[in-house]
């Protein structure tokens, strides 16, 4: 029995363009190295889980997208998504006072780019259906605003008893997951045809790095002698926080900038709790016999003058070069740990990318 094998996809906005690139690094190294013409990293996974961008990544691969595609569809749809006025970088300007007022009752970008561009991928696609034709389990968080609690949309992957969302459109649960607050507008989505709708807000609010949800999701799913393989791939690693001596402990609404900043920290503190989380539970597991990997690929700083090029909202040509050239870079990078024998984070990949099913040519 091959392992469990799980790719967990972090969340950042149009940063997802240098997730989809380490995919297609690896996938393109590893076809050369197999001597195939490529593969499909989706059906490499028995579950891919993903939060905000992630998801949306989570649901192409699901679907059948190539890595390669995904790139092409930040690079080409990125600029249409997030169209709308960045937030001036200086948040003590008049400039971004007027921003501030010109957006004081709506988000900074539209919904209407991101559900054509996803609307363009799955079309009426359902979780259900994309389980029944690929077999590909799929777990996607989002926050629902009724009650502010987590909500996390499955493919029946467990059984008949947790079949509820096979009628959800793969779209809908994209905008749920995505639906970063101050940013985009929360999304709608009713959870039964007869049911009133309900709003949901991004799942990067409480796992901005879904690796233990996928974790836990794979033990419910596997019985305690199979191995478990998780990928965890993160979106870029996050500008540095700045001198201590330069930041003012008196912050108020402008210094956060609005609450963005707020909202930035927030996530990405999560997002490395999360994976302490999931290495140490790993490691406790080890301790009662469980067999597991979490392999988290390489994350190289970006260059100090070019970190604030890496807002989750610029799609600025500088700044998708910027996130493409990064994620070739950690590619390679994460590649190397496969060319020595004695790395177990290389032996974990090939667990999963010598087994990926071979797929004769992209989309």
């Amino acid at each position: 029995m091959h392992p469990y094998r799980v790719l967990s996809i972090d969340g950042g906005g149009i940063r997802g363009l240098y997730s989809a690139t380490v995919l297609e690094g690896l996938k393109r190294r590893f076809s050369v190295r197999r001597n195939v013409a490529s593969l499909d990293v989706g059906k490499g996974f028995d579950l891919i889980v993903g939060a905000s961008t992630g998801g949306i990544l989570a649901c192409a691969l699901a679907y059948g997208c190539s890595p390669a595609r995904l790139m092409r569809l930040y690079r080409d749809a990125g600029p249409k998504i997030f169209c709308g006025e960045r937030m001036p970088d200086e948040p003590r300007s008049l400039k971004f006072v007027a921003w501030a007022w010109k957006h004081r009752s709506r988000p900074i970008h539209g919904a209407d780019g991101l559900r054509q561009a996803i609307v363009e991928i799955f079309g009426a696609e359902t979780l259900g259906s994309i389980y029944a034709r690929r077999g590909i389990a799929l777990c996607i968080p989002s926050v629902r605003l009724l009650n502010e609690t987590p909500r996390v949309f499955k493919t029946g992957h467990l059984g008949s008893d947790f079949r509820r969302d096979d009628d959800l459109r793969v779209v809908d649960v994209c905008l749920a997951t995505s639906a970063a607050p101050v940013f985009l507008p929360l999304a709608g989505l009713r959870e039964t045809p007869s049911g009133s709708e309900e709003l949901f807000a991004d799942g990067g609010l409480w796992t901005n790095n879904p690796t233990p949800l996928g974790l836990i999701e794979a033990l419910a799913s596997t019985t305690p002698d199979r191995e478990i393989v998780v990928v965890s791939v993160g979106t870029c690693p996050v500008p540095p926080g700045g001198n201590p001596a330069s930041i003012s402990r008196e912050r108020g609404l402008i210094a956060w900038k609005a609450g963005s900043k707020a909202l930035e920290l927030s996530m990405n503190a999560q997002s490395r709790a999360s994976q302490h989380f999931a290495d140490r539970l790993v490691k406790e597991l080890g301790r009662l016999g469980r067999r597991i990997s979490v392999v988290r690929c390489h994350e190289s700083p970006p260059p100090p003058d070019q970190a604030c090029s890496l807002a989750l909202d610029n799609a600025s040509s500088e700044a998708l070069g910027l996130l493409s050239s990064m994620g070739e870079n950690d590619a390679a990078e994460t590649y190397r740990w496969v060319q020595d024998p004695d790395d177990d984070r290389g032996r974990a990949l090939c667990t999963v990318f010598e087994t990926m099913p071979e797929k004769r040519a992209d989309e």
